[in-house]
C-alpha cells in the first residue's frame, strides 16, 4: 500500500500542477502512487480523434495509456500498459535509486490488433522530486555498525576474562598448583579474545571491501541499464518512424489512385460534354431548318387563305347548287326591287297593322289619363314613414365611446330592412366582441368589412349571432360608420 499519493488532473491542452512534486527519498521502491484524471472533453477528444483516425485507415484501434519514466542519470523506464478506473490511471513509482529530479510523461497512443503502437495522440510530462541518499554508504555503515559491535562485544569478553583470571588468582588459595590453573585458564581467555578480535578486524576490512565491490558493481548495472533503455527507446522511435512511413507511404499511394480515378473520371465528362455540345449544335441546325419550313408553310396557307379566285376549280354541283340559275347577286336585287307584285299583299296586311294598332293605343292611354292626385296617397305611403331611432348597444371587453364630438356607438334598421352601424370607439381588447345585435337585427352567416380612420385600416366583422367584432386595427381610434347588411335572422 502507498505512503503517500500524487494527483495530475489531465485536460485536452496540460496537465497540472506543473511544479515538481515531492515523490519520497532515493531508495524508497512503490511507497507513492501517481494518479492521473483524464477531464471528460479530454475522453471525449480522444474517441473522436480515434474514429476518424479510423475512418481514414479502414483499421480498427485500441487506446492505450502508459508512463515513461526518466531518471537524473538518463535511465528511462517505460510501464506496461495502464487500465483507467473511472476515468483515473495509477502509476507506482518505483525506480529510484537515482535521486534528483524525475521526469514522467503518460503516453496516450492508439495500437492495434498486435498491440503495436500506431500513432502517440497525447504525451504529458510531470516532475518528481526524489531525496537524495547514499545508499551503498548506508550499507557499509550497517556492516560497520555491526562489526564494531562484535569487537566491541570481544573487548568486553577479554576485559571480563582478565578481570576474572585476576579474580581467581587473588581468591585462590596458596597453593602454587590453582594459582598455575587460574593463571593458565586466564592466559586462555586473553588469547581468545585477541583471536576474536582478529577475526572481527579482518570481518569488518572483508566487509567494506565487499561492500565497495558492490557499489562498483551497482553503478556499472546502472550505467548498463541506462543504456540499454536509451538504445529500446530508439528502437521504439524506430519502430514507430517505420511505421509511420509506411503509413505515409500507403496514403499517397491511396491518394495517387484516387487523382488517377479523378482524372479519368474528369476526362469521361469532358467526353460526355463535347458530345453533349455537338449533339446541341446539330439540334441548334435542325430546329433553324423547322422554323424556316413552318413559316414558308404558314405564308403559303395565308396566300391560299386569301386566294378568291377558286383555286379548287370547285363546280356548284360538287356543292349541292346544281339547279340554282347563275344570277348576279346586283341583277337578283333590281329585280326584286321592281317587281311591285311580289310586295303587295305584304303592304296591305302592314298597313291594317298599323291601324288596328293605332287604335288600341288610344283606347290604353285614355285608360291611364287620370288626375295626379288620384295617385298621390300611393307616392306619400314611403315618405311619411319615420325610420327607427339609434340603438345604444352596451360595450364590451373595454371598448369604450371616443367622445370629443365623435358619434357614440350605436346601430337601426332601416324600412326596408337594412342595419346600418355608426359610432367611433377606441381602447378596447382586438379580436374580442364589441357589443351584440338582438335577433331581428343579424346577418344570415358571417358579414366581413373594413373601415379607415386616420391612416389606419380596421377589419370587422359579425357573426350570424349578432357578435359584432374588430378583428384587427387599431385600438386607439376605429370607426363603424358606413359598415351595412341586411337583417335576416
Amino acid at each position: 500500500m502507498a505512503l503517500r499519493t500524487i494527483n495530475y488532473a489531465v485536460t485536452v491542452s496540460e496537465i497540472s500542477p506543473k511544479s515538481p512534486q515531492y515523490g519520497g527519498i532515493q531508495g524508497d521502491r512503490n511507497v507513492t502512487d501517481i494518479i492521473f484524471t483524464l477531464d471528460t472533453a479530454l475522453v471525449t477528444a480522444l474517441a473522436a480523434e480515434k474514429t476518424a483516425i479510423e475512418l481514414k485507415t479502414g483499421e480498427t484501434y485500441t487506446v492505450a495509456y502508459r508512463v515513461d519514466m526518466f531518471d537524473g542519470s538518463g535511465g528511462y523506464y517505460p510501464s506496461e500498459s495502464l487500465t483507467p478506473v473511472s476515468d483515473k490511471i495509477t502509476y507506482s513509482l518505483e525506480n529510484t535509486s537515482i535521486g534528483g529530479t524525475v521526469t514522467l510523461y503518460l503516453i496516450i497512443s492508439l495500437i492495434d490488433s498486435d498491440n503495436l503502437e500506431k500513432v502517440i495522440l497525447y504525451s504529458y510530462p510531470a516532475t518528481i522530486k526524489i531525496d537524495s541518499s547514499s545508499q551503498g554508504t548506508a550499507q557499509v555503515y550497517e556492516v560497520g555498525q555491526q562489526i564494531s559491535g562484535a569487537v566491541t562485544q570481544a573487548e568486553s569478553a577479554k576485559t571480563s576474562a582478565q578481570n576474572s583470571a585476576i579474580d581467581s588468582a587473588n581468591s585462590a588459595s596458596d597453593s602454587e598448583h590453582e594459582k598455575e590453573i587460574a593463571n593458565f585458564y586466564a592466559n586462555m581467555a586473553v588469547s581468545k579474545a585477541s583471536e576474536a578480535n582478529a577475526s572481527a578486524v579482518n570481518a569488518s576490512n572483508s566487509a567494506i571491501a565487499s561492500s565497495n565491490s558492490a557499489l562498483s558493481s551497482a553503478t556499472k548495472a546502472t550505467e548498463s541499464a541506462s543504456s540499454a533503455a536509451a538504445a529500446l527507446v530508439s528502437e521504439n522511435h524506430a519502430k514507430t518512424s517505420e511505421t509511420n512511413s509506411a503509413t505515409s507511404e500507403a496514403n499517397a499511394l491511396t491518394y495517387k489512385n484516387a487523382a488517377a480515378g479523378s482524372a479519368t473520371e474528369a476526362s469521361g465528362y469532358a467526353t460526355a460534354a463535347l458530345t453533349s455540345a455537338s449533339n446541341a449544335a446539330v439540334s441548334a441546325t435542325n430546329a433553324a431548318t423547322s422554323e424556316s419550313n413552318i413559316n414558308t408553310t404558314v405564308s403559303n396557307l395565308n396566300a391560299h387563305v386569301t386566294n378568291t379566285a377558286n383555286p379548287h376549280n370547285t363546280t356548284k354541283a360538287q356543292v349541292g347548287l346544281g339547279n340554282v340559275e347563275n344570277i348576279s347577286i346586283t341583277n337578283a336585287i333590281n329585280t326584286h326591287n321592281t317587281d311591285v307584285s311580289t310586295h303587295a299583299d305584304i303592304r296591305t296586311s302592314v298597313a291594317t297593322a298599323i291601324t288596328t294598332a293605332g287604335a288600341n293605343a288610344d283606347t290604353k292611354i285614355d285608360d291611364h289619363n287620370i288626375s295626379p292626385t288620384a295617385h298621390a296617397d300611393k307616392f306619400s305611403l314611403k315618405a311619411d314613414k319615420a325610420q327607427e331611432a339609434w340603438i345604444t348597444p352596451t360595450l364590451l371587453n373595454g371598448w369604450v365611446n371616443y367622445g370629443s364630438g365623435e358619434s357614440n356607438a350605436g346601430y337601426y334598421k332601416d324600412t326596408v330592412g337594412t342595419v346600418r352601424l355608426t359610432g367611433v370607439i377606441k381602447s378596447g381588447t382586438l379580436a374580442a366582441t364589441l357589443f351584440t345585435i338582438p335577433i331581428g337585427y343579424r346577418p344570415a352567416s358571417w358579414k366581413y368589412f373594413v373601415t379607415y380612420v386616420s391612416g389606419t385600416y380596421s377589419k370587422i366583422k359579425i357573426s350570424k349571432a349578432g357578435a359584432v367584432i374588430i378583428e384587427s386595427g387599431s385600438t386607439t381610434l376605429t370607426c363603424l360608420d358606413g359598415i351595412s347588411f341586411r337583417a335576416e335572422v
